[in-house]
């Protein structure tokens, strides 16, 4: 779980971004 947990966060971490800028998809 742990593994994939961090999965999710770097996915999450980039979703962020990606808002922030607005090029949400």
């Amino acid at each position: 779980l742990e593994r994939v947990r961090k999965g999710q966060e770097v996915v999450h971490s980039a979703a962020d971004v990606r808002k922030s800028l607005g090029l949400d998809d």
